[in-house]
């Protein structure tokens, strides 16, 4: 079991170990989509290996009842629109001007003229465009599209998260009603014991003791039956919250029995750092800031400015057309900076503290993930080997019970005794159902771990 544990490790601390960002990230990209292809890793329907229709059903809904989800999904076209504004850096910019004046000259100038007042109707079209010489369009739009690609991960980590949060309480439900229904069948059996023991108090061979007994059994199977059903109704209300919907509304028939235990792969895959999103989102959040910390160096470099530009000017609107009226020009500008105050050195060391915030926390994100898997995988193995154990302890007192039951009706042992092998039944078979539930949802911790299921 810890073989393949470690190899899992060793993957994931490959950005740990002295290896550099730049490689870590060469690394990424190679391995999954990078910053050229948007598309997330394909994540199987885990959810599909506990075969169970309803759990099924809940979660493939899940996309269309959740207010958080639809809310990430449009923060994830505000971040798309990002990509598009910085793109339009590419292009030149143009725009069309019409208008007209009228105006009076100053009779105080020294340029004398008979004519004092004059109109004038301008129409044109000018260009402005600013050469990308250093790259500091191409990187804010690689910024952008880095932030993109985050935004979409961290769409793929919360329907994650939802749909692990979905099924846990979905088979904590289960459980719930499993054991609800061992102990309805624990209040059959306490009536019948009740019965009997009030007939052998009848027939002189029990007692009032035996009686009392009996009866405080069958109150306090009643009771766990009620915390049961309340229990029940709160996993329900929690369920329709993580879907989205209207708790007074929202039911899930009762089934009494639990999913399926998923087949797990013998070796976990070593992929971890390529599948989980928030690894991917933290990825993407340290590449946009990589592209803000070298747009930001651009600004001590001189810029390149084109403009060009054609129209006409008249004095009257109708030769706007003529030949003579037209006006054209083509101009460039460098812009150098020379003192700003400290304004340039400020942005850089703000996008440098930035992107060195963005590797400590994938760092921290990596050391969670890999020890969320190898907590999950302990549950995994241990949840086993307790549920083994609690089957086997289920069928050893369900035979006891029996046995003690036959003497009993026979006269044969004490009320006392067959109470305690009734106790010991219900809390045997109970402990059955609890180790399954936990077995099934450390299963569901693992697949969150692993960012979402495997192929076998």
């Amino acid at each position: 079991m810890k073989t393949p544990l470690n190899l899992l490790i060793c993957a994931a601390l490959f950005g740990l170990s002295g290896v550099s960002h730049s490689e870590t990230l060469t690394h990424w990209k190679s391995s999954v989509s990078g910053i050229s292809d948007p598309s997330i890793p394909d994540r199987a329907n885990w959810w599909e290996l506990f075969d169970d229709k309803a759990l099924v059903q809940l979660v493939d809904g899940l996309d269309l009842t959740t207010p958080q989800l639809a809310a990430a999904v449009q923060r994830v076209e505000q971040a798309r629109a990002g990509v598009t504004l910085a793109r339009s850096e590419f292009f030149p910019s143009i725009s069309g001007s019409f208008g007209g004046a009228r105006s009076q000259l100053s009779q105080a100038t020294v340029a004398a003229s008979a004519v004092r007042t004059a109109n004038q109707w301008d129409a044109g079209i000018t260009a402005s465009y600013e050469v990308d010489i250093w790259g500091r369009v191409r990187n804010n739009v690689r910024s952008a599209r880095a932030t993109w690609l985050a935004d979409k991960n961290v769409v793929e980590a919360l329907r994650l998260s939802l749909r692990a949060e979905a099924a846990d309480a979905y088979i904590a439900l289960r459980g719930v009603e499993a054991e609800l229904l061992i102990v309805e069948q624990a209040l059959v059996t306490r009536r019948k014991n009740l019965e009997l023991t009030q007939q052998q108090k009848t027939a002189g061979a029990g007692s009032d003791l035996d009686v009392e007994q009996a009866r405080a059994d069958l109150l306090a199977a009643e009771v766990e039956s009620s915390s049961l059903k309340q229990g029940r109704m709160e996993l329900e209300n929690i369920l329709a919250l993580i879907t989205g919907q209207n708790a007074s509304n929202f039911r899930l028939p009762s089934t009494g029995t639990l999913p399926g235990v998923p087949t797990l792969p013998r070796v976990m895959p070593s992929e971890l750092l390529q599948r989980r999103p928030d690894v991917a989102e933290a990825t993407y959040r340290i590449e946009a800031a990589l592209g803000q910390v070298k747009a930001a160096r651009t600004a001590w470099l001189p810029s390149l400015n084109l403009q060009a530009g054609a129209g006409s000017s008249a004095e009257n609107l109708g030769r706007l057309d003529d030949k003579a009226a037209q006006t054209g020009a083509i101009a460039f500008s460098v812009s150098i900076p020379v003192f700003d105050g400290g304004r340039r050195r400020a942005a850089l060391n703000a996008a440098e503290a930035s992107h060195q915030e963005g590797l400590e926390q994938q760092r921290q994100i990596i050391l969670a993930a890999v020890a969320d898997a190898e907590s999950s995988l302990g549950k995994v193995y241990w949840g086993r080997e307790q549920r083994i154990h609690a089957e086997a302890s289920a069928e050893a007192a369900a035979r006891s019970a029996s046995l003690m039951s036959s003497k009993f009706a026979a006269g044969g042992v004490a009320t006392f005794q067959q109470l305690l092998a009734e106790r010991l039944r219900l809390d045997a078979a109970r402990l059955k159902v609890r180790t399954q539930t936990a077995e099934l949802r450390s299963v569901v911790a693992l697949v969150r771990a692993l960012g979402g299921g495997w192929n076998n």
